[in-house]
């Protein structure tokens, strides 16, 4: 599953404008790389600056993390907000200029995942099964298209889940609450999975998570060729660079739909039968 970070790493690359390099050292608020970055001092002020590799290995902290350049000095010391652990030699780096500054791909990000619509919504946190219990009260943006019910398998990941059919929805409280009921007690301790269609929340920090119903190269695409409109749009209709990336990038991004098109999950009937023996039905590898 991807993440914010995955997004707008892929929309700084497909901008032009990031520039990678290996850390030489760093600190919490600094990444230092005193052989590869000869720019002029100033360069990178309020650009965004990406840990995309960690040295040791194990994606231990700051990688995955982006956050905004305070200042770049000449001899290639980069000031940026503190991210959650220091930076260290060996570090895998990206840093862009202010051009298309941080908030302006989120914004980007969270235009196109809006315009995309209603997608397929995987939860596998919110409920468990218990005792005595055959209707559980359903996430509000779950109620209205559940596609698809799993039942985790085990207590502990790897959780193998297992698909169920025998279930059914009902709203109550006027509409207000929506039920999961169940038409047979099912095992104690074990974790339910939803998959819903509704509209993507907006996604603000680093680990935000994206849903795996939207293809990563696509909302890429539909992301820059957005962050190429509003730059557009800022620097005026006359400049002729700025127009040739945006009709690029809106190319582009028909191809990337072709090729990565958004599918549903599939929503199977439900066989009903009150007090049956329990059973489930197909595994998920």
């Amino acid at each position: 599953m991807a993440d914010l970070f995955d997004i707008l790493l892929g929309v700084a690359r497909d901008s032009g404008m990031l520039r990678e390099g290996t850390a030489t050292g760093g600190g919490t608020t600094t990444t230092v790389n005193s052989v590869g970055r000869d720019e002029d001092a100033d360069v990178f002020n309020g650009g965004t600056a990406f840990i995309v590799y960690d040295a040791g290995g194990a994606a231990a902290a700051p990688e995955g993390q982006s956050k905004l350049v305070t200042d770049f000095a000449s001899g290639g010391t980069i000031t940026t907000q503190a991210f959650s652990a220091a930076v260290v030699s060996g570090d895998y780096y990206g840093v862009m200029n202010k051009r298309y500054p941080r908030w302006a791909m989120i914004q980007a990000v969270n235009e196109s995942l809006r315009d995309i619509g209603r997608v397929g919504t995987v939860d596998s946190t919110t409920l468990d099964t218990a005792a005595s219990t055959r209707e559980y009260n359903l996430p509000v943006v779950a109620k209205y298209d559940l596609r698809q019910v799993w039942l985790a398998q085990t207590t502990a990941a790897p959780f193998r889940w297992r698909r169920l059919r025998t279930w059914r929805t009902e709203w109550t409280s006027g509409g207000a609450v929506g039920k999961l009921i169940f038409d047979e007690q099912l095992p104690a301790g074990y974790g339910i999975k939803l998959i819903y269609m509704a509209e993507h929340p907006a996604v603000r920090d680093d680990t935000g998570q994206i849903s795996d119903y939207v293809p990563r190269q696509r909302l890429i695409a539909e992301a820059v060729m957005r962050l190429y409109r509003w730059r557009l749009i800022k620097v005026g209709s006359s400049n002729a660079t700025a127009i040739q990336l945006f009709n690029e990038a809106s190319a582009k991004l028909e191809r990337i739909k072709r090729l990565y098109p958004i599918h549903e999950p599939e929503k199977l009937p439900q066989l009903w039968m009150e007090n049956k023996p329990y059973t489930t039905i197909e595994t998920n590898v």
